[in-house]
């Protein structure tokens, strides 16, 4: 895999998603985190930024340049199929966008869309909306600091799980996941991968630990029947999430799904998930 790295998160950034907001700086090797719980702030879905949570999140800052990374609540991702992904720029941009426009109810005009080519077949969409994006850059705005850095939680995990450059670079490709589970509220975003590519990937909303767990089995058999691909590993990434991890591998293992375990080396970009 051949994207997302060549990039380097800066020494302080802000982790927002539901209902919460994460400040991370780095202080020699080590990062240190401080939880921030506002809810105005995370959604970024207005632009009514209440100066004294501004003024609170202001001074646990400092000067230098920062990075903000968001969970997938906030982005829509597709991972698109080619039989030969074209050389030229500018036709294979085109062919992406109808591709997209194809498959995407709403209307594209109203989202920043980038993509990424995953190797030679696969490419990975993802759209953020633009009312999102200048919210965001208003908080940076407000709170006084230059904005230099802009990421996805789900990425970031491709990244550091798929990416040829990343702390767990030294891992065999035998010993990583065949896919993930990222988990925020109760929402699920779902990551399979076959040599090393995201090849699928898919995002929805849950009630219950049994309704979540009949999502991920479900997901799995589809894998298998559409793809002729056998998961049988897995790692579980979760945040501000009720449901215990424990009895999520529980049940799972019931399946023949193997949990793999990271250490958290996780957290030494996102604080805020635990394994």
């Amino acid at each position: 895999m051949n994207i997302f790295n060549k990039y380097s998160l800066p020494n302080q950034f802000i982790f927002a998603g539901n209902d919460y907001l994460y400040i991370t700086q780095k202080d020699k090797s080590k990062y240190i985190t401080n939880n921030v719980n506002y809810k105005s702030l995370s959604t970024f879905d207005n632009n009514n930024y209440p100066d004294e949570e501004i003024s609170k999140i202001r001074l646990l800052l400092n000067s230098n340049p920062t990075g903000i990374v968001l969970n997938s609540s906030f982005f829509v991702f597709n991972i698109l199929k080619f039989e030969k992904i074209p050389f030229n720029k500018k036709k294979l941009s085109s062919i992406v966008n109808w591709r997209i426009e194809k498959i995407f109810p709403e209307d594209q005009s109203l989202y920043i869309h980038q993509f990424y080519i995953l190797n030679t077949e696969y490419i990975l969409s993802v759209l953020i909306r633009k009312e999102t994006k200048k919210s965001i850059d208003n908080f940076f705005f407000k709170l006084g600091v230059k904005q230099a850095y802009f990421g996805s939680s789900t990425i970031e995990l491709i990244n550091l799980l798929y990416g040829s450059s990343n702390p767990l670079k030294s891992l065999t490709s035998s010993k990583k996941p065949d896919f993930f589970i990222e988990l925020w509220g109760n929402s699920a975003t779902i990551v399979f991968q076959n040599k090393l590519t995201p090849f699928y990937i898919r995002k929805f909303i849950f009630l219950n630990k049994e309704e979540l767990e009949s999502e991920i089995e479900k997901t799995v058999k589809y894998i298998k029947s559409s793809y002729s691909l056998l998961p049988k590993s897995y790692c579980l990434f979760k945040n501000n999430s009720d449901i215990e991890g424990k009895d999520i591998h529980r049940d799972l293992s019931k399946s023949g799904l193997i949990k793999i375990d990271i250490e958290n080396k996780f957290s030494r970009f996102i604080k805020g998930v635990s394994l």
